[in-house]
């Protein structure tokens, strides 16, 4: 079920050079069995879990007079931004480690060959990895960003009630 909300969400966040690395974090499948579990529900809720300590630590650890302004809300709207950045880079690098180590199987080498069967070095993984640039990474960790940001703006509309002194912020009530 998670699954099925993540791939699509993450699929429009990415933009097009990442989609060919979005493939990789769909579930693998070989016949009927699945290899390999989809990447995108754990990063995903992974995200949301930082956005939800980040916005904490704003509305409830730091919790000051002085920083109830928008601009301390933005602050600490670009730290979490940088953070999903940061988990986006790491979910896609673990998940293409994964990959690596699993590839020499047969039933999973057919798999994820299967996949790749469109890109231009003929559906081979190790050319194809040899293909990506640092765009294509930071393609997909864009999405989680954005993903990271929504995360943070929703659960600060819940938190911002229940603060003593960043009540109002980010937004005038």
């Amino acid at each position: 079920m998670l699954n099925s909300f993540f791939e699509p969400l993450f699929s429009t966040l990415c933009n097009q050079s990442g989609e060919r690395l979005v493939q990789l974090m769909k579930s693998i499948h070989y016949g009927k069995a699945q290899i390999l579990d989809n990447g995108f529900a754990w990063s995903a809720i992974g995200v949301l879990v930082v956005s939800a300590l980040v916005a904490a630590l704003y509305y409830f650890v730091i919790n000051h007079p002085r920083f109830k302004a928008w601009w301390s809300w933005l602050i600490m709207l670009a730290i979490n931004a940088a953070l999903s950045l940061c988990w986006g880079f790491f979910a896609l690098a673990n998940r293409l480690d994964a990959i690596q180590k699993m590839y020499p199987q047969k039933p999973f080498k057919k798999a994820v060959d299967g996949i790749l069967k469109g890109v231009k070095t003929g559906g081979d993984f190790k050319k194809w990895t040899e293909t990506l640039n640092f765009s294509d990474y930071f393609d997909v960790a864009i999405g989680y960003m954005w993903w990271g940001v929504i995360c943070f703006l929703l659960i600060s509309l819940i938190m911002m009630w229940f603060s003593s002194n960043a009540y109002r912020s980010p937004f005038r009530r």
